[in-house]
């Protein structure tokens, strides 16, 4: 599973400086401004029906071409107790056919995923965007994907037992914590295989989302 089967294919990205403002001029996204302020690390968003904190960061905001940018994210629990959270499937950008995840096999298990866009994208206008291809299209050994009903996480914490068929002893329990390299993107022909890009100069957009409806947005730029 792949975080999209679409591929951006567009020009290349031209940058206008108006001022202090610059403008990104992008075939999916034209005259959207940014400042170098803009470009943080890191955010984060406590969704307050949950009590859970999505949290993402990156390791830089600017790489060479070839470099990796490392994307981390988790979710959090805020409360001083044990938090039982049901599932849900009310994940962000899902009604434009847009998917998260950790890996090529999707998010599996946890509740939470990235997608990453090229270009700079804002709340306003992502959902109309084309997420990266980070994986191959081909046959991976993929874990069991549990029948999961709930996430009862530990106080303060991101560890949860992963709650579903397995009750009452629990399915597993893991750290809702994900790390993601991203240097490129796939671009498929076929139905398995395809040829791989570096990421080309330009300004990226990492969305970072959870089942519950939490989205948040950072950017990096590569040149």
């Amino acid at each position: 599973m792949t975080l999209s089967s679409a591929v951006f294919i567009g020009g290349l990205l031209a940058m206008v400086v108006v001022g202090s403002v610059a403008f990104i001029q992008d075939p999916n996204n034209a005259q959207t401004p940014y400042r170098p302020r803009d470009l943080t690390s890191s955010a984060s968003l406590t969704n307050p029906s949950t009590n859970l904190e999505l949290m993402v960061s990156l390791n830089a905001t600017s790489i060479r071409p070839v470099e990796a940018v490392n994307v981390t994210i988790r979710e959090f629990n805020t409360l001083g107790r044990s938090n039982n959270v049901s599932r849900s499937s009310s994940w962000p950008l899902g009604s434009y056919g847009q998917s998260f995840g950790i890996g090529p096999c999707g998010s599996l298990n946890d509740p939470m995923g990235i997608a990453v866009f090229r270009g700079y994208f804002v709340a306003s206008n992502v959902s109309s965007a084309k997420s990266l291809d980070l994986y191959a299209i081909e046959p991976y050994f993929c874990p069991v994907i549990l029948p999961v009903t709930s996430y009862y996480f530990a106080p303060l914490s991101s560890s949860a037992d992963i709650q579903g068929a397995c009750v009452p002893l629990g399915c597993l329990t893991t750290t809702v914590s994900a790390s993601v390299n991203v240097s490129g993107f796939w671009e498929s022909s076929n139905v398995v295989g395809g040829t791989f890009h570096d990421l080309p100069p330009g300004t990226y957009t990492v969305a970072a989302g959870d089942e519950w409806g939490s989205l948040l947005l950072l950017h990096f730029v590569v040149g």
